[in-house]
């Protein structure tokens, strides 16, 4: 699906390189958009740096936040 919304979103090929360079292990649009995302195993602060400097240049405005992957899922003892 991304080289499909590359067009509406020409930036994106410039922060997933942003983010392997500066080491995580893969790199993707979320979805449709406009959520980028990067697998990490450490390095997490320099990663998000490095994609939001790779935005600069696009003039758009994004945050970054660091999340653990949910290990049990949906199917969680302490669900209703």
């Amino acid at each position: 699906h991304q080289p499909y919304r590359e067009q509406l979103m020409p930036w994106m090929s410039a922060v997933i390189e942003a983010a392997l360079e500066a080491g995580a292990v893969g790199a993707a649009l979320s979805g449709a958009g406009s959520t980028m995302l990067a697998f990490a195993r450490g390095n997490y602060a320099a990663i998000g740096d490095a994609m939001l400097t790779a935005l600069q240049p696009f003039a758009v405005a994004a945050h970054t936040l660091v999340l653990q992957p949910d290990l049990i899922g949906a199917a969680r003892a302490d669900a209703p």
